[in-house]
């Protein structure tokens, strides 16, 4: 929790001033903007408007919720650990209730909805080409073709490829048989 205490920016003045019915409804659409993967900036405006505040401290509270249930709900914080990790970053007693009560009724829908976030994916496209050592006749090139080939891979994945490669290519260019080798084919 340590990690996110210090990730976490004190409450926005918006949300600060707002009664606990108001907070209440930007949770409401915090958690919507989780559960759909996005928000919607017409509401924002609409309730600027109401706040007599702007569009951007509007979405600034929004943000701060959305990002208050977020690592809550991976830090599988219970109701009180909330109720104290928000006392911790400076929240009002009614604006932490408020928060975590709302949290508590939609803690389910929040956890579903991060456990099924896409984890990136990379997609590679391999032309293959064959071999080229000796010089060949027409009839050599009629059996051999260049082939394209799909890798799907993750960045962890791709990060251990390279860091082998480098790995093997530092090890080449030290060693006297490495040296050799690559003589051989400039």
């Amino acid at each position: 929790m340590s990690r996110q205490r210090a990730a976490l920016q004190p409450p926005p003045p918006l949300l600060s001033a707002v009664p606990p019915a108001v907070v209440h409804e930007f949770a409401k659409v915090a958690v919507t903007g989780l559960l759909k993967g996005e928000t919607s900036s017409k509401g924002f405006t609409k309730a600027a408007k109401q706040l007599q505040t702007t569009v951007e401290a509007v979405s600034q509270a929004v943000s701060a919720v959305s990002n208050i249930y977020s690592r809550a709900s991976r830090a599988n914080l219970s109701y009180q650990q909330l109720v104290d990790f928000l006392a911790i970053q400076g929240y009002a007693e009614a604006l932490r209730l408020a928060l975590a009560d709302y949290f508590i009724e939609r803690v389910g829908e929040i956890r579903e909805s991060l456990r099924h976030q896409s984890a990136p994916v990379f997609v590679l496209s391999l032309t293959i080409q064959p071999p080229r050592i000796f010089q060949k006749t027409d009839k050599d090139d009629q059996g051999e073709e260049t082939k394209v080939v799909f890798l799907e891979a993750k960045f962890a994945t791709l990060k251990a490829v390279c860091s082998q490669l480098e790995l093997a290519i530092g090890e080449a260019r030290s060693g006297a048989h490495g040296q050799r080798v690559m003589r051989l084919f400039k």
